[in-house]
């Protein structure tokens, strides 16, 4: 083979390869520009859907303290996936707390479950941004796996008796948090459990 035929084929290996990451990343970190609902789409056999109860897991916080989804049952609870290299996430996380900070007193929870990363990092990143909910960690992806994640940032609110009431994939605003939230909060608990 002649050196110009071997590195255009070379170069166009890379071409290929370097597309397939960034469709892979665009995948793994989808986002809404108009931070509009956007539908969940199924994610393969056994993915959660709204009316199913919410997958139950219990994980670490980064301050090492076990945060189970059934111990926060009575309260409407919003598990939101997300990563430090994600950037749509980084933008919503501070939007969830403030709906979090204002509305928790009215029973409203919210854990932010990790996805895939080392504890170190999670840490560190939760002690520069200062949120006031517990960040957990799904460093196995375990979690993630319950939920048939369909990228970060997505968010499964869950009623007080712990079904999924709305999935939303991409970025949340406060003002769709909150009109979501409340209401759930003013929908009366159901006196059986799933």
């Amino acid at each position: 083979m002649r050196p110009g035929v071997r590195s255009s084929i070379v170069e166009r290996t890379i071409r290929t390869a370097a597309l397939a990451l960034l469709v892979a990343a665009m995948a793994a970190c989808r986002s809404s520009p108009s931070g509009a609902s956007v539908p969940a789409q199924p994610a393969g056999p056994g993915a959660p859907a709204a009316g199913m109860p919410a997958p139950e897991f219990r994980l670490l916080s980064t301050d090492q303290t076990e945060v189970g989804l059934p111990d926060l049952r009575g309260r409407v609870v919003l598990v939101t996936f997300w990563a430090t290299w994600c950037g749509p996430c980084k933008q919503e996380l501070p939007a969830i707390d403030s709906v979090y900070r204002r509305l928790r007193s009215s029973g409203f929870a919210v854990v932010g479950v990790d996805y895939r990363e080392q504890g170190a990092d999670v840490s560190s990143f939760a002690q520069r941004s200062g949120l006031s909910f517990p960040l957990l960690q799904d460093s196995t992806g375990e979690v993630a796996f319950r939920y048939r994640l369909p990228g970060v940032p997505a968010s499964y609110l869950v009623d007080r008796d712990g079904l999924l009431r709305q999935i939303h994939v991409g970025p949340l605003s406060a003002k769709e948090l909150t009109r979501m939230v409340d209401a759930l909060l003013s929908a009366p608990a159901t006196t059986g459990t799933p």
